[in-house]
């Protein structure tokens, strides 16, 4: 931020012995007659800090016009503070006897904690007041905060188009402009913009193009991997369900051999249980015993009209097969007697071997 302390005028135009200190904050006003030097005031700024006159519209106002007409100087002397530093400048102005103006600046840099820099020359003091404004330079500052009274009395009765001129001169627009001029391109190399810019519209379309079919693609390869992740799924699954089908089958299986082994033994039981009837009900009365002991059942013989063969199998009364079993105490079996064995057959001679006859 740039802030006026002090302002200092010995001597320029019509100013004398002036002497103005101003406040860290709030507005200034002056006010005075015309031609009483209020604009004066602000021309003693602006040649304190760049050493020139403000610059008219018509004519162009040289150093000698700021010398008072009855004194040879002119001397003034701004205090300001830009940023964290003080600036003292003091700028004079000497006309000689030929007439040539002589100008002299001194400057003071003073910043907190830093040893007090001085400049004594014009172009280094011009120099340095730009580097510590920020780069502003005198024209930049005349734009931005000068306005000439007569400058304005004059624009209003110009044509529309001469006060258009003249007010981009007093603002400097005019050189914006000829800078938009001076680095306007020619038509050719606009026209070959032009092309460029239709062939980059051209290129990025295409890529554009490139892109969707590209995501297109991808999107397409994602379908097919979730298809294809979807039947691994569904395989895997089938898999697990046929691998637990076949622990069922083979569970079942066993059960059903399980349940045939039963079902087996139960008919061997129930043959074995038919069996024993039917040789309870073939079974004869117990001849009587000795006195005080027990009766000894005798065998009986074959029942009347059935044939005994030598290896042949007895039948039961019902004429089912006698199942193969041992013969148990008390309860004689019907078996065939081999013939000729131990002590033979009915009617064979004792102690001989082959075939017996009937008995």
């Amino acid at each position: 931020m740039i802030v006026l302390k002090r302002l200092r005028v010995e001597s320029l135009k019509l100013l004398r012995g002036i002497d103005l200190s101003f406040p860290w904050r709030g507005s200034v006003l002056i006010e005075g007659p015309n031609e009483a030097g209020k604009s004066t005031l602000f021309e003693a700024i602006y040649f304190a800090l760049y050493g020139r006159a403000l610059v008219g519209e018509e004519n162009r106002p040289t150093l000698a016009s700021l010398i008072p007409h009855d004194r040879s100087r002119v001397h003034v002397s701004l205090t300001l503070m830009s940023g964290e530093s003080e600036l003292e400048v003091t700028r004079a102005l000497t006309r000689g006897r030929t007439g040539a103006i002589a100008p002299e600046a001194t400057l003071v840099v003073r910043r907190p904690g830093a040893r007090e820099e001085r400049a004594s020359s014009v172009h280094a003091v011009n120099e340095r007041i730009e580097q510590e404004l920020r780069g502003i330079d005198y024209d930049t500052f005349r734009n931005s905060l000068f306005m000439e009274q007569k400058a304005l009395e004059r624009i209003e009765v110009l044509p529309r188009e001469s006060r258009d001129k003249a007010i981009s001169r007093l603002l400097g627009l005019e050189r914006l402009a000829l800078a938009e001029r001076l680095v306007a391109p020619p038509v050719e190399l606009r026209e070959r913009a032009a092309g460029l810019r239709e062939r980059l519209e051209v290129a990025e379309r295409r890529g554009a193009a490139r892109d969707a079919g590209q995501r297109a693609s991808d999107v397409d390869l994602r379908l097919r991997a979730a298809e294809l992740l979807a039947a691994v799924t569904w395989r895997d699954g089938l898999a697990a369900q046929r691998a637990e089908l076949s622990q069922r089958e083979a569970a079942l299986l066993e059960e059903r051999d399980a349940i045939r082994a039963r079902l087996q033994r139960i008919e061997e039981v129930s043959a074995l249980e038919r069996d024993q009837r039917a040789a309870r009900s073939g079974e004869p009365r117990r001849a009587p015993g000795r006195p005080g002991g027990r009766g000894t059942p005798a065998r009986s013989a074959p029942p009347p009209g059935r044939d005994q063969r030598a290896g042949g199998t007895a039948r039961s009364r019902r004429g089912a097969p006698a199942p193969a079993y041992p013969e148990r105490r008390g309860r004689p079996a019907h078996r065939e007697r081999r013939a000729g064995g131990g002590s033979g057959a009915r009617g064979g001679k004792p102690g001989g071997g082959g075939a017996g006859g009937r008995a």
